[in-house]
């Protein structure tokens, strides 16, 4: 009986809806939610481009947008546009690590209120940063890693709960 209950339960939880559907993690970190779906997403393929005025849109949170690194110059790189509707903090994680600048609508490069190279949520977390945005487009710039072709990136509302978008 005890063989059949494992299973029943195995099953049970490999039927358990992965993100991407409409609901929340309790109390989870935002560190750890963004782990999640650097593990297993649910993902988006973008192409980074090399300009800013051109840079593909990743509109959403709790989504792994896996990049397509541009030559910038002999370094992988390349520029992503961010839409905030929603003012508040919000932090970038990407699965290596990369140089990251971010730009407002304004064409001011912010300065992060944090950052660092890794978490304690798990080793997918190559480099992190949190800001304080408002409501507008702002640019991310990537450099790096040397000899990446691509990278992944997660943005996660800092005050999140883990519900989803």
């Amino acid at each position: 009986m005890k063989v059949f209950s494992s299973i029943v339960m195995a099953l049970a939880l490999s039927a358990t809806p992965a993100c991407g559907d409409d609901h929340a993690h309790g109390d989870e970190s935002p560190g750890a939610d963004a782990c999640e779906h650097l593990e297993v997403g649910p993902i988006v393929a973008l192409t980074a481009s090399d300009e800013p005025g051109t840079a593909p849109v990743a509109a959403e949170s709790h989504i792994r947008y896996d990049l397509t690194l541009a030559d910038m110059g002999g370094v992988p790189g390349g520029f992503v546009a961010l839409p905030i509707t929603e003012a508040g903090e919000y932090l970038v994680f990407l699965n290596a690590g990369t140089t990251l600048s971010l730009v407002d609508p304004a064409g001011e490069v912010l300065v992060p209120e944090l950052e660092g190279t890794s978490s304690p949520d798990c080793a997918e977390v190559g480099a992190w940063a949190q800001f304080d945005l408002t409501i507008g487009t702002y640019t991310l710039e990537l450099k790096g890693p040397s000899g990446a072709s691509t990278i992944s990136l997660v943005r996660i509302p800092a005050g999140s709960d883990g519900a989803h978008d």
